[in-house]
């Protein structure tokens, strides 16, 4: 549902089109259209094919992109082939990017507001990547895996030079230093992968493992 939701609105910002305007036009409302693009919520059937016809998407599109990675047993229809969805990987890895590349100064009061979404958008789209890299190992998709990594390396960095007492930036920039991976940082402090990562993202504050963490890889807050 994420991976559809977040190809859709890639799709939907490339025609130009806003939440609003589909709002405005009555095709959905505003709430349940934000629930859809972030994967918390799936549109009736009736719901999507308006959709599709309304922003020139092929009849099923939206059904084909959530359940693309799904097994055969689950999915018989759809063959082990992601052709169709690699134009919408690029289309969402280049929208993620664009966004990474336009943020706001750093004294601006929406920076850190812009910067949380942005990383929670790169880890989300890092993880439907990774999902495509699975099924289809193939150059064009380790291509966006590569770039959506690189973003985020860049944005991170960008980050802990305009914030530097924020520890996720900070864990990030240490553990990478020291060429340590998310499951031996996870291991080394006694959380679990998973909150690595959030506190690396600036999702969550620093538990006080990963800032004992830090303190062992020198890094003083």
């Amino acid at each position: 549902m994420e991976f559809a939701g977040a190809q859709f609105a890639a799709w939907r910002k490339k025609m130009g089109v806003t939440q609003r305007q589909l709002a405005d036009e009555k095709l959905i409302s505003q709430a349940p259209l934000v629930h859809f693009e972030r994967g918390r919520s799936w549109p009736r059937e009736r719901m999507r094919a308006k959709l599709e016809e309304r922003l020139g998407l092929p009849p099923g599109q939206i059904a084909k992109w959530r359940y693309g990675f799904e097994s055969p047993a689950k999915q018989n229809a759809i063959p082990g082939r992601i052709d169709f969805i690699v134009p919408a990987l690029e289309m969402a890895v280049q929208s993620v990017a664009k966004s990474a590349a336009t943020l706001p100064d750093p004294e601006d009061p929406l920076y850190w507001s812009v910067v949380v979404e942005t990383l929670r958008d790169l880890r989300r789209l890092d993880a439907t990547v990774v999902s495509a890299s699975r099924v289809s190992p193939t150059e064009a998709v380790l291509t966006q895996l590569r770039t959506v990594r690189r973003v985020y390396d860049a944005v991170i960095r960008a980050v802990a030079a305009a914030r530097p007492r924020e520890y996720g930036p900070q864990l990030y920039l240490s553990r990478t230093s020291a060429q340590m991976s998310v499951e031996e940082a996870a291991a080394a402090a006694g959380v679990s992968d998973e909150v690595i990562t959030a506190v690396e993202s600036c999702q969550v504050q620093a538990p006080p493992e990963v800032r004992a963490l830090l303190l062992r890889l020198g890094v003083a807050n």
